[in-house]
């Protein structure tokens, strides 16, 4: 029975009374080791990628619990940091297997795919990005070193220069090779296989997914009349330059999140990283395949008109004496989210408080700003001064709506800090929005009804008595009831954006008020002129057609109307021609803008969009 006892607790005695060293220190040390030989050097090539991931996972774990029991220096930290840097090879992906050790997967063996990687590690002839570590005597000097920058490709690159996050930019380079795989497959049809074995990346592929990327983005330049900051040579030798802003443009993307919902507002942080570092880089990299010196680089960064807030980060560069390096304009202290804390983040901070003050849709949308009014921001020239860059935490982009009026500070200053409002839609509701909104097919309506009572009246009641002087005469008088209806909708506009005054832009306030006037003076003009032609007025009318009698021009009335009706009639050959129509929205001149200016808003979305000719005539 004892031996019966003793049987299953022997082993574990056993196993408790052997060890690799005398001391506690020296045995995890040890244990440390033997699991390295034992799982991540002997027959790692005859496992699976999954089964050595685990087996790294577990030999940080042990390498963590060390530390603890020994902080100090040891002589496995350099074989941690080695072992640290192979783990890299082993690390999840989504589709593309692009660690070291995963290389010989179907996948990869696709020639587009390893033509689309092998593009991608063309590194040659950029200034690598000096990072400095922070020095310290505990644990994470080692760490420190674990992470010290790798650059592979373009788009580690990038991460080093501008502190995008370790895993967004894995996922852009999967997202990046597969996009110049599958285009190029697409564009290449059906090729013979020998062809394909010593695939490349065509140029013709690049330049389509440069204009795919960069539509909205070159767009919006035209749109705010700036010029852009892609800046690529014709006849440049290499792919490289249009590979590092199609990269920087989707690192931004990937690390946007909710910011996405704003394309306007990516387009103006591509305006600015693309200008602050990466273009006064591509060209001197046009210029020369030889390894770039930064002081060279000064006059092209000083040269962009946007580059504000640079004269700090251009100090640092000049005064390095280093050759082919330079100093990351964005750093976040050892972390690899400097780009996500600086620029994202007060912007994401800023969607969030309005969602908050939506209330789950409870409180008007008047008082607070949506994803579109945060957005419509940046269709102006405005923000580059407001917000500058780097981007003022002042602006009235980020200011927060004063919570009450009696708010104060200590001293008894209000706080007041005025914040962007809503851009355009403010809506109030109200039932005239069934006129504003049908005010066409309202005037059809009451137009033709007054036509038809005017014919119906007339002497013979038919309809050919329209031709008659006198009916005729009668008949015209449907324009000063559309001039009272213009002034009518003249007044709607005014009333019911009266909300959205204070956001609106000085162009569109004098519109409104332009609009108005007008109206009201062919409401004065054309009743004026209709009584010169009345036989044996009275009263009033027989004043004012005095008066104008007096001007000798019995016929004004007529060319009143024509004048009144002119605007009419180019919307309505517009209209008939919507290509033309379609073409004039579309342009971007001042003179076109100037033009257009009167019959609707600048607006950067929905210019053009008008169902063909063909289908208007059905």
């Amino acid at each position: 029975m004892a031996s019966a006892g003793a049987g299953p607790s022997g082993p574990d005695e056993h196993e408790t009374k052997r060890s690799l060293a005398t001391t506690d220190a020296r045995e995890i040390q040890k244990f440390y080791a033997q699991y390295c030989r034992k799982y991540l050097e002997q027959d790692h090539d005859k496992r699976k990628p999954e089964e050595m991931a685990r087996y790294y996972q577990i030999a940080s774990v042990l390498y963590d619990v060390m530390k603890t029991v020994t902080p100090g220096k040891n002589e496995y930290d350099d074989y941690a940091k080695d072992i640290e840097n192979e783990k890299a090879s082993f690390s999840q992906y989504n589709i593309l297997p692009l660690n070291i050790s995963a290389r010989e997967q179907p996948i990869m063996k696709i020639p587009e795919i390893k033509a689309a990687v092998k593009l991608l590690e063309q590194i040659n002839g950029l200034p690598m990005p000096r990072i400095e570590l922070p020095q310290s005597s505990d644990r994470k000097t080692v760490s420190d070193k674990m992470d010290r920058p790798v650059v592979k490709d373009l788009l580690d690159w990038l991460r080093q220069t501008f502190g995008f996050q370790k895993d967004s930019v894995a996922n852009q380079r999967e997202h990046l090779i597969l996009l110049l795989a599958n285009i190029d497959m697409r564009q290449q049809g059906t090729a013979d296989h020998s062809e394909r074995h010593v695939h490349m990346i065509r140029s013709s592929t690049v330049i389509y997914l440069r204009n795919k990327i960069f539509h909205n983005y070159n767009s919006w330049c035209r749109y705010l009349h700036l010029e852009s900051n892609i800046r690529i040579q014709r006849d440049a030798p290499t792919q490289q330059p249009e590979l590092l802003y199609i990269g920087l443009y989707l690192l931004i993307w990937g690390e946007a999140s909710n910011v996405r919902f704003m394309p306007e507002c990516l387009c103006y942080i591509f305006h600015h990283e693309a200008c602050k570092q990466l273009g006064s880089i591509i060209v001197k990299l046009q210029e020369s395949h030889q390894p770039t010196t930064i002081k060279y680089m000064v006059f092209e960064v000083l040269q962009c008109p946007v580059a504000q807030g640079m004269a700090r980060d251009l100090h640092d560069i000049i005064s390095d004496t280093s050759q082919g390096s330079f100093e990351p304009p964005f750093q976040g202290e050892g972390s690899d989210d400097a780009f996500l804390q600086l620029v994202i983040q007060p912007i994401y901070s800023v969607m969030q408080k309005e969602a908050a003050r939506s209330k789950r849709g409870k409180v008007s949308h008047s008082l607070w700003r949506n994803y579109d009014d945060l957005n419509e921001y940046f269709w102006s020239k405005k923000c580059f001064k407001k917000l500058g860059w780097p981007m003022d935490p002042t602006a009235d982009f980020f200011a927060e709506p004063t919570r009450a009026k009696n708010e104060t500070e200590q001293h008894g200053h209000v706080i007041r800090r005025r914040r962007a409002s809503k851009t355009n839609f403010v809506e109030v509701r109200t039932f005239l929005h069934m006129f504003r909104s049908f005010d066409r097919m309202w005037a059809f309506f009451i137009l033709g009804f007054q036509a038809m009572v005017i014919i119906a009246w007339s002497p013979s009641g038919s309809l050919s008595s329209i031709f008659e002087p006198n009916v005729f005469k009668n008949v015209l008088t449907i324009f000063i009831t559309a001039a009272f209806l213009n002034f009518l909708q003249a007044t709607l506009e005014l009333i019911l954006n009266w909300k959205a005054w204070k956001s609106l832009e000085c162009s569109q306030r004098i519109r409104y008020i332009l609009k108005f006037a007008v109206a009201v003076a062919w409401l004065i003009i054309l009743p004026t002129t209709y009584s010169s032609s009345i036989q044996n007025p009275t009263g009033l009318v027989k004043f004012l057609s005095n008066w104008i009698q007096n001007l000798q021009n019995e016929s004004i009335y007529n060319y009143a109307v024509a004048l009144y009706m002119l605007p009419n009639i180019f919307s309505a050959l517009f209209f008939m021609f919507l290509p033309i129509r379609r073409a004039l929205e579309r342009s971007n001149s001042r003179i076109i803008r100037f033009l257009l200016w009167w019959t609707q808003p600048k607006l950067y979305v929905a210019r053009g969009m008008y169902e063909d000719t063909c289908s208007l005539l059905k």
